[in-house]
């Protein structure tokens, strides 16, 4: 069985894997198999649909088989992973409060990321390590911090607080609920290689950089603004998205506030890369015994 170059094949008589183990469950849950070698498991991990042959089932697709691009079947997708975002709108109705807005948009996005990076953990804090607590009043808190325990486990953790080693943080983000005036040139000095590099790990071995990263984002730290409600321009917030530093979710349009899909998507690949370091550098990132007191 073979499909057309960039197009996506519905039918009902397929096995495959359950879309949800990228995004928990959804209101219409999707199944995704794979045509031979032309796709595999870990290509559907980070939805690159757009790219290979797949095949999609719906539970009410009545015809034995029907055609659509892999643009329809994104945007098919992308409806029940925003839905709630779409929600504010009725959220709205009851207050118009921007920091209520704002707080129940990042609620949602912050799902979304311990969704994806599963079963890595999500926390904010602080990361530390020998370089950084030589200077400890200068330890920085961190808004969202992706880590697993290799080589080693978090300290003084309770509820989404800990303090990660340095080893085993795999990507940081910081996450702003809105396009607040400013935002832009708040995030810049927090994504610069000069802060980040100091607190997550090393590539790994091995590790192949990307040949796109502003699509497929191969930094380990991403802003993202959960609401940009104004169309006004923000010129150092646009450099950032146009740069592939930062995302903006949800945008208002001409229909009111809508999805940006770009956005979700750029954030979802940023998320996936994280766990492609964690799975490098799982069972090799060893404590140092040279270091450890005799």
């Amino acid at each position: 069985m073979s499909c057309p170059a960039g197009r996506v094949l519905i039918s009902r008589r397929c096995r495959g894997v359950w879309l949800t183990r990228v995004v928990g469950r959804i209101d219409a849950p999707l199944q995704l198999a794979v045509l031979g070698a032309t796709c595999s498991v870990a290509a559907a991990d980070s939805l690159a649909l757009a790219a290979g042959c797949g095949i999609v089932r719906l539970p009410d697709v009545k015809q034995d088989l029907l055609m659509i691009t892999a643009t329809e079947f994104l945007d098919l997708f992308v409806t029940p992973l925003v839905e709630e975002l779409k929600a504010i709108e009725g959220l709205k109705k009851f207050t118009s409060n921007t920091d209520v807005i704002g707080a129940h948009a990042e609620a949602v996005v912050r799902r979304l990321v311990r969704r994806v990076v599963e079963p890595l953990h999500v926390s904010s804090g602080a990361v530390i390590s020998e370089q950084l607590c030589a200077h400890p009043d200068k330890v920085p808190q961190l808004d969202t911090i992706i880590w697993f325990p290799c080589p080693a486990p978090a300290i003084f953790e309770v509820g989404d607080f800990c303090l990660v080693p340095r080893g085993s943080t795999m990507a940081i983000m910081e996450i702003k609920r809105s396009a607040y005036s400013g935002v832009g040139a708040k995030l810049k000095p927090r994504l610069s290689p000069e802060f980040v590099r100091k607190l997550v790990a090393d590539d790994p071995p091995g590790w192949v950089a990307s040949s796109d990263p502003r699509m497929y984002p191969d930094f380990p730290a991403l802003g993202v603004v959960c609401l940009k409600e104004s169309q006004s321009r923000e010129s150092d917030l646009d450099e950032l998205v146009r740069a592939g530093s930062c995302v903006v979710i949800l945008e208002h349009g001409d229909g009111g506030l809508a999805p940006n899909r770009e956005g979700v998507y750029r954030l979802i690949n940023f998320l996936i890369r994280a766990r492609q370091r964690a799975l490098r550098w799982d069972g090799i990132a060893l404590i140092n015994m040279d270091a450890v007191g005799k």
